[in-house]
């Protein structure tokens, strides 16, 4: 039984030393490459970013009706509407990239323009943190739902 606890306890102090490992710029750019990658090519991987307890909103400054879900409803959101998605081309490239440290998570701001509205929203941010098994993923992401389409 002693045998036992004690690995419980080695097993546990290893799983809190991955979730405390701050994530660094270079983590960070990884996945956000990646994050970029499955975007764009509408990998079926997209919604597996995001933590399940994430926060996700999409703000809609015209008329104040912001929408907040969890990460496990965005999941659902993302396979849901994948199909459709892909047939409109409404995907997603990101510029101008700034990475700021929050305490263990890493805060990951950029100009996020969007081709089926040709047009950029700039409040765009999410928030990466490290899982207790060591894994990356979203935990918050904030974006711009309510841009003018712009195409002409």
């Amino acid at each position: 039984m002693k045998l036992s606890a004690t690995f419980l306890a080695l097993a546990l102090c290893t799983v809190t030393a991955h979730a405390a490992q701050p994530v660094t710029k270079a983590e960070a750019e990884a996945f956000f490459k990646r994050m970029q990658a499955w975007n764009s090519s509408f990998d079926s991987r997209y919604p597996e970013l995001y933590a399940p307890t994430a926060k996700v909103t999409g703000l809609h400054y015209r008329d104040d009706s912001d929408l907040t879900v969890t990460g496990a409803q965005w999941q659902q959101i993302l396979s849901l509407t994948a199909a459709k998605a892909k047939k409109r081309n409404d995907s997603s490239t990101f510029s101008n990239m700034r990475y700021t440290q929050q305490d263990d998570r890493m805060k990951i701001t950029a100009d996020r323009y969007m081709t089926r509205k040709c047009n950029t929203d700039k409040t765009y941010y999410m928030v990466v943190g490290r899982q207790a098994d060591g894994q990356l993923l979203i935990e918050e992401e904030t974006f711009d739902v309510g841009l003018e389409n712009l195409c002409k």
